[in-house]
């Protein structure tokens, strides 16, 4: 969770993953503006068997 950024264009990196999870390495691209109070990322668990 962030809090008090400053309104504009960021890049959100992922560092780090609960176990269970992957890391995504693709870059996202986000603005942070008047308009948005909140904002959600939704993960996906991975799934050992589904290779």
């Amino acid at each position: 969770m962030f809090s008090r950024l400053l309104y504009g264009a960021y890049t959100l990196r992922e560092i780090s993953a609960p176990p269970g999870y992957l890391i995504d390495k693709a870059d996202k691209a986000i603005t942070v503006s008047q308009l948005e109070s909140s904002a959600s990322i939704t993960k996906k668990k991975f799934d050992k068997t589904s290779r």
